[in-house]
């Protein structure tokens, strides 16, 4: 079993041609150069404005772009074959968002978001937050599903990442989406339920006070 995966690997890099050949050695050296970038100042000038960029835009989550550089390389010559390599793209840059988005909103949990342009960028330069672009997804996303709403969707999404980036077949990525979807729909209902407990529960109050509040009123007439 072993030995028929690892001919299948082989098999996969050795159908690759000409300059797909290098594509893999091209993402390692990239993943390892940003990474010095974040690690050293010692990178000149391109690699620390790499480093500011990078941050700025993504915050926490621009540290995780080397994993997924190295995660495309290593994937690259079985995508090719299985014309995947666009698809794993993308979901590597949605990947790196929904990380951006998610720590900030655990930044943010109970405070109100305001949009700043300017203080999302410094604010990822120096590691708060999500950065520009997670800063601003999660600012209009928090306004729809609220902050909670929110991590309980990118901690979901990333979960569906995990499952696309070591899963090769699609069976087992349908079996975790609808499970993750069923989970998302189990916690909005309980949520749900608490809100509309939460407020009955209000309301009971409010008649109990109005009803104390009358009869403090009326005890100084039957005193009299």
């Amino acid at each position: 079993m072993s030995e028929n995966k690892t001919n299948s690997k082989e098999g996969a890099f050795t159908s690759l041609k000409g300059f797909h050949r290098a594509v893999p050695i091209i993402l390692v050296a990239v993943s390892v150069f940003i990474a010095l970038c974040f690690i050293t100042k010692n990178t000149g000038a391109l690699g620390n404005f790499m480093s500011s960029v990078l941050l700025g835009l993504f915050s926490a989550g621009g540290y995780f772009i080397p994993f997924f550089l190295l995660l495309q390389a290593f994937f690259y010559p079985s995508d090719k074959q299985k014309n995947r390599v666009l698809s794993r793209v993308i979901t590597s840059v949605l990947a790196i968002l929904t990380i951006s988005v998610l720590v900030h909103s655990i930044a943010n949990v109970g405070q109100e978001l305001t949009f700043s342009a300017k203080e999302f960028y410094n604010n990822g330069i120096n590691g708060i937050g999500g950065g520009f672009i997670g800063g601003t997804v999660a600012f209009a996303l928090t306004k729809l599903i609220g902050t909670i709403g929110l991590i309980i969707l990118a901690v979901a999404l990333i979960a569906l990442y995990v499952v696309f980036f070591f899963s090769s077949g699609r069976r087992a990525f349908s079996k975790v989406l609808l499970s993750v979807l069923n989970f998302l729909s189990n916690v909005f209902s309980k949520i749900k339920d608490m809100f509309v407990g939460f407020r009955k529960q209000q309301s009971i109050n409010k008649e109990k006070r109005k009803i104390n509040k009358l009869n403090q009123e009326q005890a100084p007439l039957f005193d009299d």
